[in-house]
């Protein structure tokens, strides 16, 4: 029989799958496994208003699923590795 996972891992599986458990968050990982985006697109994307967004995207940061980053004035986000295997994409 396998071992339990230790707490960091189990405190790291729960924060993964509960960034899963919003559709406006499922919306926005699909739509970054598409190409990277901006704000001002993943806010019509995911039809949520600039806070709602800002608070999404945060979540799925520190879960792993999508990281940032800044290009002269605009944000982009792409999906990590985390996020592609957990759409079932696996890797690039």
């Amino acid at each position: 029989m396998q071992e339990v996972p230790s707490e960091v891992r189990l405190k790291k599986e729960a924060k993964r799958h509960q960034s899963l458990a919003d559709h406006t968050r499922l919306k926005i990982l699909w739509a970054t496994s598409k190409m990277d985006l901006c704000p001002c697109v993943l806010k019509v994307v995911a039809g949520v208003s600039d806070s709602k967004l800002s608070y999404h995207l945060r979540v799925l940061e520190e879960a792993g699923m999508v990281r940032s980053r800044r290009i002269k004035n605009w944000m982009l986000y792409t999906i990590t590795n985390l996020g592609r295997e957990t759409l079932g994409l696996g890797r690039d």
